[in-house]
């Protein structure tokens, strides 16, 4: 069941894919340049000013990037990986404690919020967040 929601939700993630915020360029461009230059900067040579809400969200970036993928791509596809996550964590915490079939129907409700499979598919920090708020 668990398995079943974080499928779900990875499909209707990926159907309102659509939806892009300025977020992921803003940390794209942040995590190029410390891996270049080696400093948080928005354009070099100007002074430092912290453009972006989440160090761990920059570091996943930075990953990304590292590892050669496409930045704002990347961090997609790691916000629907994180949102299928938590679609199946809140199942299995449903199941022992409502039952089998209740935890699905629940499961199905969660995995189709609109709100949660924009933000993981969005590419912004906020289903990194969700998450972890879980774990």
């Amino acid at each position: 069941m668990a398995a079943c929601a974080g499928v779900l939700f990875v499909f209707a993630a990926f159907v309102a894919s659509g939806s892009l915020l300025d977020d992921p360029f803003i940390f794209s461009r942040y995590a190029d340049n410390f891996l270049q230059n080696g400093d948080l900067l928005w354009n070099l040579g100007e002074r430092r000013v912290e453009g972006f809400s989440s160090w761990a969200w920059l570091g996943i970036h930075a990953l990304g990037l590292k590892l050669g993928f496409h930045p704002v791509g990347f961090s997609r596809v790691v916000g629907t990986l994180f949102g299928a996550t938590y679609a199946a964590l809140f199942v299995a915490a449903l199941r022992r404690r409502v039952g089998a079939w209740m935890a699905a129907a629940f499961g199905i409700l969660g995995a189709l919020a609109p709100d949660l499979w924009f933000y993981a598919a969005s590419g912004m920090d906020v289903i990194l967040w969700t998450l972890a708020s879980w774990i």
